[in-house]
């Protein structure tokens, strides 16, 4: 029987935290059988490492260090899970009850597919503590992931990490996360994964309630400069000019905005000659 790393990274997000924990025991012990949780906790000092020790008889594995951040939270993560397939889920998200015994059923019975992703909901929850389910219609993929799969990610085909079960061997392939990366090592990671080789596809089956609250990445992200340098970076690193610029488009490219760009920031960031990168996104936007 396969082997399932249930593993949660957190820093100083407590109240958050401690529910998102309690699903995940849960699930080990109503869910799939074969199940261990694996914590990682970044040194937190707003009683974080007292939750765990409350829970400690439920979890497998944790340890609480400072650490240069989430990727390397992650990285340590991959690095304590002992099962066959990980499943990594975040602090502020709660996971849907028995959701792990279909998808583990599923790689169960394609052996040949090394990730797999379900589908998720986005509540959004107020500092009180009012939470309401988002409006906002997610694009979701359904079946091969590929490559523009991925560089469409976010305005055309929706993955995110919290729903995926990742095979371990394809995680110790790529090395986890990028280190340097905070907000976007997770889109660099399914490149390189897909980079790799690795099968992975999607399936319509809801695994988790991804919970945007007043600390989420999600919602304080998009205000630093690191975000958007990150995002970019990312884009232009494994799609080309093409998905940087169809990504600035917020997916929808058309003459009027690729003229309208702003021509000198491109080429000071990224050394892309001005008439290079237009007759280069403007030639592959005809052929799409």
């Amino acid at each position: 029987m396969l082997k399932l790393s249930l593993v949660i990274t957190t820093k100083n997000r407590a109240r958050y935290f401690e529910r998102a924990l309690a699903a995940l025991i849960r699930e080990k012990r109503e869910g799939y059988p074969n199940t261990e949780i694996v914590v990682t906790d970044a040194g937190s000092t707003d009683g974080t490492a007292d939750v765990v020790r409350k829970n400690e008889a439920h979890i497998d594995r944790w340890i609480s260090k400072s650490d240069s951040g989430v990727s390397e939270g992650v990285n340590r993560a991959f690095a304590m899970a002992t099962g066959d397939v990980i499943w990594a889920t975040g602090d502020d998200d709660i996971i849907v009850s028995g959701s792990s015994v279909k998808m583990m059923d599923y790689l169960k019975h394609h052996p040949e597919i090394d990730v797999v992703f379900g589908h998720h909901k986005i509540f959004v929850e107020s500092e009180d503590g009012m939470v309401k389910e988002s409006t906002w219609l997610m694009p979701y993929t359904v079946g091969k992931v590929t490559k523009r799969t991925i560089c469409r990610f976010l305005y055309a085909d929706f993955v995110v990490p919290e729903t995926g079960f990742f095979r371990k061997r394809v995680v110790d392939l790529v090395g986890g996360y990028d280190l340097r990366l905070h907000y976007f090592a997770f889109w660099d990671f399914f490149f390189r994964l897909e980079k790799a080789g690795a099968r992975m596809w999607t399936i319509p089956e809801l695994v988790i309630h991804r919970h945007t609250t007043p600390v989420s990445d999600t919602l304080l992200g998009p205000a630093s400069p690191r975000w958007k340098q990150e995002y970019d970076s990312v884009a232009y690193r494994h799609g080309g000019v093409y998905w940087l610029v169809w990504h600035r488009c917020s997916g929808k490219i058309t003459v009027r905005k690729v003229l309208a760009m702003c021509r000198k920031d491109l080429g000071a960031r990224f050394n892309i000659h001005p008439r290079k990168w237009r007759d280069e996104v403007l030639a592959r936007w005809k052929s799409h």
